[in-house]
C-alpha cells in the first residue's frame, strides 16, 4: 500500500459561506440573504433543467381530447373517453393483426396517439393533484397540532389544580401550625425544632 493515499470524503464539503450563517453573538451582523436563484438551465440529477419550461410539456402529435369554449378541459371525463376508445383501438389492432398482419401500422399509431393524449391529459392534473395533496397534508398538520396543544393545555390545567390544591393544604398546614403555637403559649408544637 501507498503511504500517499489519502481517502476521499463520503460527502462534498459545505460551500464556503456557511461560516456566515453561525449562532448570533452580538459582534457579527447578521448572515446575508440567501443568493439569487440561478437563472438559464441547471443541472439537476445529471439532467439538464430549465426553470422557465412549463409544468406540463406541450403535445407532442395530434390532439385527441376536446376542450371546452373557454379553453378548459374535464380532465376526468376526458380520461373516461379516452379510455374507451383505447380499449376499442386495442381490440381493432388484435382484430387486424389476426386478419392482416402487415396493415398493423396504422392502428398501433392511433393507439399510440390516444396514449400520448391520455399522459398529456395526466401531467395537466399532476399540479392540482400536488396542490390538493399539499392541502390535505396541511391539514393533518393543523388538526395534529391543535390536538397536541389541547392536549398540553388540560395537562397544564390537571397541574394548575394539584399544584393549587397542595398550595391550599400547605396554606391550611400553616394556619393550623400557627393555631396551635398561639394556643400553646408560643411554645413550638412538640417534635418542630
Amino acid at each position: 500500500m501507498a503511504a500517499t493515499e489519502t481517502a476521499a470524503p463520503s460527502f462534498p464539503l459545505p460551500p464556503p459561506f456557511f461560516k456566515l450563517y453561525a449562532d448570533d453573538d452580538g459582534v457579527r451582523p447578521l448572515p446575508p440573504p440567501p443568493p439569487p436563484p440561478p437563472q438559464g438551465q441547471i443541472p439537476v440529477y445529471g439532467q439538464l433543467f430549465d426553470p422557465e419550461e412549463p409544468v406540463v410539456p406541450p403535445l407532442q402529435g395530434r390532439q385527441v381530447y376536446q376542450t371546452k369554449s373557454d379553453g378548459s378541459v374535464d380532465i376526468r371525463s376526458e380520461l373516461d373517453r379516452l379510455l374507451t376508445e383505447l380499449m376499442l383501438l386495442f381490440s381493432e389492432l388484435l382484430r387486424s393483426l389476426e386478419e392482416a398482419p402487415q396493415q398493423y401500422a396504422p392502428h398501433l399509431n392511433a393507439l399510440n396517439q390516444v396514449l400520448s393524449n391520455m399522459q398529456h391529459l395526466i401531467n395537466m392534473a399532476r399540479p392540482v393533484q400536488a396542490r390538493v395533496t399539499l392541502e390535505y397534508v396541511l391539514k393533518l398538520q393543523i388538526r395534529e397540532k391543535q390536538e397536541a396543544l389541547a392536549k398540553i393545555r388540560s395537562q397544564v390545567e390537571s397541574f394548575g389544580l394539584l399544584v393549587g390544591g397542595a398550595a391550599r393544604d400547605l396554606q391550611q398546614q400553616l394556619c393550623a401550625a400557627e393555631q396551635a403555637a398561639a394556643g400553646s403559649g408560643g411554645q413550638p408544637p412538640a417534635g418542630a425544632e
